[in-house]
């Protein structure tokens, strides 16, 4: 696998769309887009969670998404599959517990013999409202990254994270971070007391 091969990926799911794109997946994997807290194990869900992006032009019902890799990193793994953390921590309910991990630990049984780490940024052309915020007629940017595990070239484990929450500041639903941890510009500074 190379940076090709995840600009490749990725252009997938707009250009190809989703008839495309679930071919990259083994027959069995877990997808997990850790900002919707949405985990997928069969490819019929995966085909119908990956159908908003498909090109159907500038009049497509969710807008016109365009991602592109900024970094790739990866390589070749051996045999290897996923480290499951054995016992629960303390100050954790085994209700909580599993709430926050179950998704996660889905797939650690599966081997993998290459690995991909892709820094993405995506720019949404919005023709609707997006997660529940106005966003018609608006276009956002966001960077994310996404986590491969390979098996024989098909991804068997996914793990998605995506900026939601700069995407609610463009829309006007959050504020910016404010940067405290910045040295203040010149002229900014306050005057000693």
């Amino acid at each position: 696998m190379s940076p090709s091969t995840g600009e490749d990926w990725i252009d997938t799911f707009f250009t190809g769309g989703a008839e495309a794109i679930v071919h990259y997946y083994a027959e069995e994997f877990v997808f997990e887009d850790v900002t919707l807290f949405q985990t997928i194990s069969d490819k019929e869900s995966l085909y119908r969670a990956f159908l908003p992006f498909d090109d159907a032009g500038p009049d497509a019902p969710a807008g016109v998404h365009q991602f592109d890799v900024i970094r790739y990193d990866g390589g070749g793994a051996g045999s290897h599959r996923g480290k499951r953390r054995e016992q629960r921590p303390q100050n954790y309910t085994a209700e909580l517990w599993n709430n926050w991990s179950s998704a996660t630990l889905q797939g650690s049984e599966y081997d993998y013999d290459e690995w991909a780490v892709m820094n993405w940024v995506w720019k949404a052309k919005h023709n609707m409202d997006f997660l529940g915020l106005p966003a018609q007629g608006k276009t956002t940017h966001t960077r994310g990254m996404t986590f491969h595990a390979y098996k024989n070239r098909k991804v068997v484990r996914e793990f998605t994270y995506w900026n939601y929450r700069d995407v609610a500041v463009q829309l006007g639903a959050a504020q910016p971070q404010e940067k405290f941890w910045l040295a203040p510009s010149p002229g900014d500074e306050e005057s000693p007391r």
